[in-house]
């Protein structure tokens, strides 16, 4: 009879709460969000002392965190260390690559952002994540490899095609009449990403 693998309570929570809790809050990250070679740490100390959380269990995450090789300690001066992996900063823009959403904060300004992307075949699979992601973002076709947005999202566009290599492929426009606007506004309407009162 095989025996049953016995699961970790904290499999089922590692994605998010290693990277977006236990990383974090251990190292209050102001990660930028490309960064790669700097380096993070902080002593097991001020773990201890600053974060509000039961000792046993707070253990227990961060033993997980080195089974996973997302942290390493080290001893200096007689004090015990924890440091970020590279395998943990690159964890980490992937939840906030997957985070990046487009929110709209006032009234649409009647002008859309067209992006266009002229990617080599070499680089398909980059090409073909960079699609899938404005689309889910929003971004409607209007031509091949021609997508439009009708509200401000230079920044978010810059973060998606940087963290993916694509940024010199990439070229955003704003435009104020696009031919064809008005299938496109519907479009738009029926999703409810413009609303009545934006045309206004």
């Amino acid at each position: 009879m095989r025996k049953r693998r016995r699961t970790n309570k904290y499999t089922g929570e590692i994605i998010k709460l290693t990277a977006a809790q236990v990383l974090s809050s251990i190292f209050e990250l102001a990660l930028p969000f490309f960064a790669t070679s700097s380096i993070y740490r902080t002593s097991a100390r001020r773990i201890h002392r600053e974060i509000d959380e039961d000792k046993t269990n707070l253990k227990e995450k961060i033993h997980y965190l080195k089974k996973m090789g997302m942290i390493e300690s080290f001893v200096e001066n007689k004090e015990t260390y924890y440091e970020l992996t590279p395998k943990a900063t690159s964890h980490i823009e992937r939840i906030k690559y997957d985070d990046i959403k487009i929110t709209r904060t006032r009234r649409w300004d009647k002008k859309w952002r067209i992006v266009i992307f002229d990617v080599p075949e070499d680089k398909k699979t980059g090409r073909d994540l960079f699609r899938r992601k404005i689309m889910s973002m929003g971004f409607r076709q209007i031509q091949k490899s021609v997508y439009v947005y009708p509200f401000e999202c230079t920044e978010q566009m810059l973060k998606v095609s940087s963290f993916l290599n694509l940024s010199r492929f990439v070229t955003i426009v704003i435009a104020e009449i696009v031919q064809g606007e008005e299938s496109m506004i519907e479009n738009f309407l029926d999703e409810k990403i413009l609303k009545n009162d934006d045309l206004l």
